[in-house]
Order: structure tokens, then C-alpha cells, then sequence
């Protein structure tokens, strides 16, 4: 049996071996604090470095929280190292849990240190009140630490998934960058081709606040999101503070089990897994099948698109699974061993090519029921746009209309003029959104042909609604320039509001 002080040996001897990353993290921290003197002190600038909306600190927090995974976890990815450690009187528990606990300090503590001494610094010089940024301070470590432990559990687990180093970075850059992919690459280029009134898709957003590492840890950060009266006061989003306790959760206790189940033999290899692996095809094929089906979209025109995109789905997934399996086998000669899997994976991708293209009707012809909308915001781009700057955003949160009879004045209007209209030329367009009384929010934008359907839109733009909500949006311009004018880079309309 495994004595506690045969623990306590190896965690002081780990600790030891910790000692150059240790002194690795403090240099960084050490020019990070330095740079912040530098420029905020010296230079009299406005940057913060302690607390939030600090993009450096950003990469600071992943670069150290992968160096320290790999040190404690990379004798995992040797055979010869694999056999020494497993090989000690420590239990496997010991040993992850040693590296776990003993690297949480390499970055606790550095980050702590020059945290409050950028805090001291602001303070003593008098730039800012000490109860200002005391709260300020915290929220930025409390951010800070929790997307450190993010991604240093990513990486422990792409470790554990896999055999070697290779398959340990390719791994964890799957981890860190398939919802992205999926997202910017698959499915909103597919929507853009296939949908006419396509603007964004609420699941979509949401998938990427809370499905994608580096994007939720900005909104942690603060940077989507603008600042309050007081700017060092945080505007705290609950929902995402509860999604990265979870996703920190979720991953430490996959890599728990996946402690007790890695074997000595699967080290040497690109995945440690079998069935890991078949999950990486299969993930992996899919993918590069929309990717490559996606592409010959692009090229093609007409009734051949839906021709181009079924042949480019199999042909990409064909192609990535030979390609997989030279990576995992680690040999360039290859066979088709697993046929069935490969005609399945291409046939999934071509089917979700042919979804998109069979619900291009019903998606474009969308338009909700009265009754079930309980506001609607409104962006006709080209209003009072300087320089073709987009207010699109901003016009869709503040100008709404509430009022059923104007609900129902807009519902006319995009019936009658803009729905199921086939016109060769597009002036301009209006986005919608649709919020309805369950909560949902669904997006539309439709193309504007001509000026008629612009002239057509009086009975809206002279709602009480409109006004009060466009003039909100033009605050942000220039005051001496509230005339509201929609323009199309050759003429110019000026609505007819007082």
C-alpha cells in the first residue's frame, strides 16, 4: 500500500522539478508588470493591467496554463518515462493529483503578486481611489484564475487523450478551435449560401459565447461588452461565470477517469484511445467534408450548387480519412479498412448539405404570426449612416416597436412588399428581429429593391416607437445632424420626421 508519506516525497520532489517553470512564470509576470510601469506610470497612459478588459493577460493565462500541463502531464506522451513513473510506489492518483496541485502555484502566485502591485501602483500615484478598484481587482483575478483552470484542464485532458506530443497539440488545438471551425467556417457560410434573408441565428450566438474557450473568456474579460458609466465597475453575466465552473467541472472529471483508464502501451501513439480516435474521424471527416463541399459551392452557380456540394462533402471526407489514418498510424502507406465508416461519414456530410438546401423555402419565407411577436426592432441600413458605418446592432436593441397596432403595421409591410419578391437589383436591406413571446429571438434580413417599398415603410418610421428609438441611436453621432436621411451612395431620401 502507498504510504502518505511516500505522497508527500513525490509532491516535494515534483515541486522541485516545478522550480525552472516557477521562475518562467514569474519572468513573465515580471515584464508584464514591468511593461504596465512602463506605459501607464511613465507614459501617463490609460491601459489597465490589473483586473479586467486586458487582452495580454488574456495570453499570458493559456500560454503559462499549457506550459504547465504539458510539464506536469508530458511523461505520458514517452514509453520510457510512462514505465519510470508508473513504475514508482505512488498510486496513479497521487501522481496526477501531485502535478495538479503543485502546478496551480506556478501561475497562482505570480499572477497574485504582479496583480497587486499593478493595483498598488494606480492607487499610490493617486490615478484612481482605492475602494474604485479594490472590487475591480478581485473581479479580474476571480476571471483570471477560473479561465486558467479552463484551459489547463483542456490540456491535461488532450494529454491523456493522447500517446504522443504530436497527438497531444493536435488534440488540444481540436479542443480549442472545432466549435469555431464548425461555426465560421461550416455552418455560417452554409446559411449565407443558402438562405437570401440570412442576418445571425440566436442558438448560433449563444453557441459561440459559451461553446467556444477563447470567446468565453472575453466576455469574462469584459471586451464584448462596453463599459459602464463607471468603467471599473463590472458588468457581471452570471450565465457565463456558471458555464466555465461547469466546463471546468465537466473536463476534471474526464480526466480523472481518464487517469484510472490510461495503459503504459498506448504511449507512442497519436491517440491513446481506439475509441477516442473513432470519435476523431469521425468529428474530423465531417468536417473537412463541409469544408471541401462548402468550397465547390462557392464555385459553382445554379442547380449544379447542390451537385458540387454532395460531391465535395464525400470527396473531403474520402480525403481527410486517409489522411487521418496516415497520422495515426504514422505511416504513409494506407488502406481502406473501415469502408462502411467512410461511406457514413460522407453521406452525413452530404446530407446536411442537402438539408440546408431543402429548407431554403421555408427558412426565407418565415414570418411569425402577429400574436405571437412581442416586439420588433428594426435596422433599414442606409439611415443616417456616416462614412457606411453600421448602426445595425445598435438600431436592433433600441429601435422596437411594442405596440400591437404597430407590430402589425411592420408585419404588413414586410408582407406585402418584401416577402416572396423576386427583383434582379438590390438598393438596400432591412434587418428584423422578431422577439417573441417565448423568448425567442429570430433574425431576417430582407433585401429592398426599389424606392417604393422604401416610401412604403411611412407608416413605420412615423410610429412613436421609431422615433424615440432612432433618435437614441443618433445620439451617438453628431447633434447638429439629426436630419434623417437614407442614402445609397447615388441618392439621398429624407424622411419625413420632425
Amino acid at each position: 500500500m502507498t504510504s502518505a508519506k511516500l505522497f508527500s516525497k513525490f509532491c516535494k520532489e515534483n515541486r522541485r522539478q516545478k522550480g525552472w517553470l516557477g521562475i518562467l512564470s514569474g519572468l513573465i509576470f515580471t515584464v508584464f508588470t514591468f511593461t504596465f510601469f512602463m506605459q501607464d506610470v511613465l507614459m501617463d497612459s490609460d491601459e489597465m493591467y490589473c483586473g479586467l478588459y486586458n487582452t495580454k493577460m488574456m495570453w499570458i493565462t493559456l500560454a503559462v496554463a499549457v506550459m504547465i500541463a504539458f510539464q506536469g502531464y508530458g511523461f505520458l506522451l514517452q514509453a520510457k518515462t510512462v514505465d519510470f513513473y508508473y513504475s514508482l510506489p505512488v498510486k496513479r492518483s497521487h501522481l496526477f493529483w501531485g502535478n495538479y496541485l503543485n502546478g496551480i502555484w506556478v501561475y497562482l502566485i505570480p499572477m497574485l503578486i504582479s496583480q497587486h502591485i499593478c493595483f498598488f501602483m494606480v492607487c499610490g500615484l493617486g490615478k484612481e481611489g482605492w475602494n474604485e478598484l479594490t472590487g475591480y481587482l478581485l473581479w479580474g483575478i476571480f476571471v483570471h484564475v477560473l479561465a486558467f483552470f479552463f484551459f489547463y484542464h483542456l490540456a491535461i485532458m488532450a494529454i491523456y487523450l493522447a500517446g504522443n506530443m504530436f497527438g497531444a497539440v493536435g488534440i488540444f488545438l481540436v479542443l480549442l478551435y472545432c466549435v469555431r471551425i464548425v461555426i465560421d467556417d461550416l455552418l455560417l457560410p452554409l446559411c449565407g449560401k443558402c438562405f437570401e434573408t440570412f442576418y445571425q441565428i440566436d442558438m448560433i450566438n449563444r453557441m459561440r459565447t459559451y461553446g467556444i474557450p477563447w470567446e468565453l473568456y472575453s466576455g469574462l474579460n469584459g471586451l464584448y461588452r462596453k463599459m459602464s458609466v463607471n468603467k471599473y465597475a463590472y458588468a457581471v453575466e452570471w450565465s457565463e461565470i456558471v458555464t466555465i465552473v461547469l466546463w471546468n467541472i465537466l473536463i476534471l472529471a474526464v480526466c480523472v477517469i481518464l487517469q484510472k483508464k490510461r495503459t503504459a502501451e498506448s504511449a507512442g501513439a497519436p491517440v491513446a484511445f481506439f475509441r477516442i480516435e473513432r470519435v476523431l474521424h469521425v468529428v474530423i471527416d465531417i468536417s473537412v467534408g463541409l469544408l471541401v463541399g462548402n468550397l465547390l459551392i462557392t464555385f459553382a452557380s445554379g442547380t449544379y450548387q447542390l451537385i458540387a456540394g454532395a460531391a465535395g462533402c464525400v470527396a473531403g471526407s474520402i480525403c481527410s480519412y486517409l489522411l487521418l489514418e496516415m497520422a495515426f498510424r504514422m505511416r504513409l502507406k494506407v488502406r481502406f479498412r473501415q469502408k462502411g465508416l467512410i461511406a457514413a461519414e460522407g453521406i452525413v456530410a452530404a446530407a446536411i448539405v442537402l438539408g440546408f438546401f431543402a429548407g431554403k423555402n421555408s427558412y426565407d419565407t418565415y414570418l411569425p404570426e402577429t400574436e405571437k411577436i412581442a416586439s420588433v426592432g428594426i435596422s433599414l441600413r442606409g439611415v443616417d449612416e456616416k462614412e457606411d458605418y453600421s448602426f445595425t446592432e445598435e438600431r436592433l436593441r433600441n429601435v422596437r416597436l411594442t405596440k400591437k397596432d404597430d407590430i402589425e403595421k411592420m408585419h404588413t409591410w414586410i408582407e406585402e412588399q418584401l416577402l416572396d419578391q423576386k427583383n434582379d437589383g438590390q438598393l438596400t436591406d432591412v434587418t428584423i428581429a422578431y422577439h417573441l413571446e417565448n423568448g425567442k429571438v429570430v433574425y431576417r434580413n430582407y433585401p429592398i429593391a426599389n424606392v417604393s417599398q422604401i416610401e412604403a415603410f411611412d407608416p413605420i418610421y412615423t410610429t412613436k416607437d421609431y422615433k424615440n428609438g432612432i433618435y437614441s441611436v443618433l445620439s451617438y453621432t453628431d447633434y447638429e445632424n439629426l436630419e434623417l436621411t437614407w442614402t445609397n451612395q447615388v441618392e439621398n431620401m429624407t424622411l419625413n420626421i420632425s
